[in-house]
């Protein structure tokens, strides 16, 4: 029988702020097991019978238990909120935030969508510290932390999608939130979970690099459409150099 070691998938991370890189990194999902589920018991003692009269009793397992719970902290990465900030979306679709520390946020024009998607939320893109680098081309499927912050689970919702980091780096967190509602979160909480389409293992390394070498990183076409196609494009261009520049 012989036993073939799976491969590796290694992401790069690269930020230029030394906290974030010291405190709040981008981790494999198993660092993020919510603390409720940690202390929440494998098994409670019940009755469980359809007589109600009887006494008998047995150990039920719960979420504990759960191998669709426990396998999906088993894969991929999260990125963290990377400093304690707060959102608040106005009844016209407006927002107002706060922060205690590098962050940025943008909206989106309601022009660019259809007008039922999410019609009673407002739309928040929050501007990453981040800049991720996998030479693969493998994709990664980007989903909410639906097992955290469910107390205001219905105020917000973190949209989902399907991305890699050859031809793009940026690592942006689409949301939106409930007009007249707000949503705070904590440097530490995990904001998104981005699970490889591949049964490879993945390796995170975080970079702390200085701000011409993010700017290499993060370089971008100058144009407002098909940045995504161009940028694979003049990657791709590069790699065909006989001089190997580029690889």
């Amino acid at each position: 029988m012989f036993w073939f070691k799976k491969k590796e998938i290694v992401v790069d991370c690269f930020t230029v702020n030394p906290t974030i890189y010291t405190c709040n990194p981008i981790a494999p999902a198993n660092n993020f097991f919510p603390a409720e589920w940690k202390s929440h018991p494998k098994f409670i003692r019940t009755k469980y019978h359809s007589d109600n009269t009887s006494n008998l009793e047995v150990d039920l397992p719960t979420i504990k238990k759960c191998i669709g719970f426990i396998n999906l902290y088993n894969v991929g990465f999260m990125i963290p909120s990377w400093c304690d900030f707060g959102i608040e979306i106005r009844e016209d679709g407006s927002y107002t935030y706060h922060n205690a520390g590098d962050l940025r946020i943008d909206q989106h024009p309601r022009f660019q969508v259809w007008d039922t998607l999410y019609k009673d939320y407002g739309h928040a893109k929050i501007g990453s510290p981040w800049l991720l680098k996998e030479k693969t081309g493998v994709q990664f499927s980007w989903h909410q932390c639906d097992w955290h912050k469910t107390d205001v689970i219905d105020k917000f919702k973190i949209v989902s999608g399907v991305v890699d980091f050859k031809y793009q780096h940026q690592t942006n967190v689409n949301m939106f939130i409930k007009k007249g509602s707000s949503v705070n979160f904590n440097a530490g909480e995990p904001l998104a979970h981005l699970i490889p389409i591949s049964d490879s293992n993945v390796k995170i390394k975080n970079h702390l690099i200085d701000g011409i070498e993010m700017s290499k990183i993060d370089f971008r076409p100058t144009q407002y459409s098909n940045q995504y196609r161009k940028m694979k494009n003049v990657i791709e261009n590069k790699s065909k150099c006989p001089f190997g520049f580029g690889k």
